[in-house]
């Protein structure tokens, strides 16, 4: 979970923490000195998704509505994907269910146990060949966003600016790579065994999830976490006094822009 991956972090058992920004928001209003660097996610590329008898927006009025847990990303991914959807969880009455991992949200809507959900596009296929309908396609929208993010302790060793650059380097040359597509291929293997994906179309699918939402604009956008920050207060009203200036560090990034590192990626995705 977050508030886990946040305390192995903050006892030095790991030395980066790649997960949600709201969960590094919730640890800055712990106390916790941290600095995000870096996010290669720029988009929430899922559906809303609803049983077969729900067609519209409207009809999710009184409806059960799943996620995986509350303050992790499912969770932040599908409330920021209903706040842009101008749907408000207490006005439309959704009984929100929390439940397991992505496949057992995906299973529960198909034996009718849950009336919707928000899912990646690879678990959404299954969802529809199971009669579920898309209500929204959430990453056709348009609106700062920035999702797992590369933190660590400020005044820790992993701080050490080289370190940092030569994990940013790795992150980088990572993106290039998912999208070269001569290691497609490979790629679609490794999300077929590390998901367990049944049928070869929903590795696929994985594929197609992340060459839309790995981006070499990783700099921390301020607009995109005040994003974050606005949906991560609802449940914990601290968070909207967390000053980002003191969690935002461009200063990695930008120095792989001006060292001319970051411009010789983007001529290897032409």
């Amino acid at each position: 979970t977050g508030s886990l991956s946040m305390a192995t972090l903050s006892s030095g058992q790991v030395q980066y923490n790649y997960g949600s920004p709201g969960n590094a928001l919730s640890a800055a209003v712990g106390g916790m000195k941290i600095q995000c660097v870096a996010s290669p996610v720029q988009k929430i590329p899922r559906e809303l998704v609803a049983r077969k008898e729900i067609r519209t927006v409207e009809d999710l009025r009184g409806k059960t509505f799943v996620v995986q847990s509350i303050v992790g990303g499912f969770w932040l991914q599908t409330m920021i994907a209903l706040d842009q959807l101008g749907i408000d969880p207490e006005k439309y009455d959704l009984k929100m269910r929390i439940l397991g991992d992505t496949a057992t949200v995906t299973q529960a809507l198909g034996s009718g146990g849950v009336d919707a959900t928000v899912i990646p596009y690879s678990y959404s296929e299954a969802a529809k060949r199971a009669g579920a309908n898309v209500l929204a396609d959430i990453g056709k929208l348009n609106f700062p966003y920035q999702g797992t993010t590369i933190c660590f302790l400020q005044e820790s060793s992993a701080s050490s600016p080289d370190q940092v650059s030569r994990l940013l380097k790795g992150l980088i040359d990572a993106v290039v790579l998912i999208h070269d597509p001569s290691a497609k291929t490979d790629i679609v293997e490794i999300l077929r065994k590390a998901f367990r994906f049944p049928k070869p179309q929903d590795a696929e699918a994985s594929y197609k999830v992340l060459t839309i939402m790995a981006t070499l604009d990783m700099t921390p956008d301020p607009n995109a976490w005040k994003l974050v920050q606005k949906i991560t207060a609802r449940i914990n009203p601290k968070v909207a006094q967390v000053d980002l200036s003191q969690v935002l560090n461009p200063l990695p990034m930008r120095s792989l822009v001006e060292s001319g590192f970051l411009a010789e990626a983007r001529k290897k995705l032409r």
